[in-house]
């Protein structure tokens, strides 16, 4: 798989760690790591992303401005959450891919090969 740079959006370091470390494996060798809906919103703003993996709850704060900033520049994301039964996405991301946690690489692997080769 070709080079892309890929944002986590996640308030859990070891989590963010551990598909930093996935993604790496593909060869996704560059990856930045945001812990906030703030800090999100500046490396969403800073150059282009091939895609991004967005915790939906960070510290509490829903992810959605971020979300926001991505889809708007045209880069592709997935929603990654443990309790996605009780989130209201905002109806235009109801489609949106969502990884559910507890996940496996495996599954990260294929929706992040999805997300990179969708159109």
């Amino acid at each position: 798989m070709p080079h892309s740079r890929i944002l986590i959006v996640e308030d859990e370091f070891i989590i963010a760690e551990l598909i930093k470390d996935t993604l790496e494996a593909m060869g996704h060798v560059e990856c930045t790591h945001a812990a906030s809906v703030e800090a999100g919103l500046d490396a969403a703003d800073d150059g282009h992303w091939a895609g991004a993996l967005l915790d939906v709850r960070l510290n509490g704060v829903p992810v959605f401005p971020v979300a926001e900033r991505l889809f708007a520049r045209g880069a592709p994301f997935i929603f990654c959450t443990g309790d996605s039964d009780t989130i209201e996405f905002p109806a235009h991301f109801a489609a949106a891919p969502i990884l559910p946690k507890p996940w496996g690489p495996g599954q990260l692997e294929r929706m992040a090969q999805e997300m990179l080769s969708a159109p």
